[in-house]
């Protein structure tokens, strides 16, 4: 309903973390989930992803990662746990 709002009466809708940002400051990053997302595929969004793994300090298997992100798109992490730690 917010989303169909936002386009007939022109409301921008903005990240609460965009905005926390914002309000101290700085400067949001650029959202590459959502460019991922665009992909419709696991395995591209993985791929698409890796190039900023590496600022944060983390390595991971593209093949890995694909495998894993639907369970972290659902939440599983707080529902029941994700497989890849069984």
């Amino acid at each position: 309903m917010v989303v169909s709002l936002s386009e007939n009466e022109n409301i921008k809708i903005v990240k609460f973390t965009d905005l926390l940002v914002q309000a101290l400051g700085g400067t949001p990053r650029e959202d590459v989930l959502k460019a991922g997302q665009m992909l419709k595929d696991w395995h591209a969004m993985a791929a698409n992803m890796q190039f900023s793994l590496p600022e944060n300090g983390t390595e991971v298997d593209t093949d890995w990662l694909a495998d894993l992100m639907p369970e972290l798109f659902t939440n599983a992490e707080f529902k029941s746990g994700l497989k890849a730690f069984d």
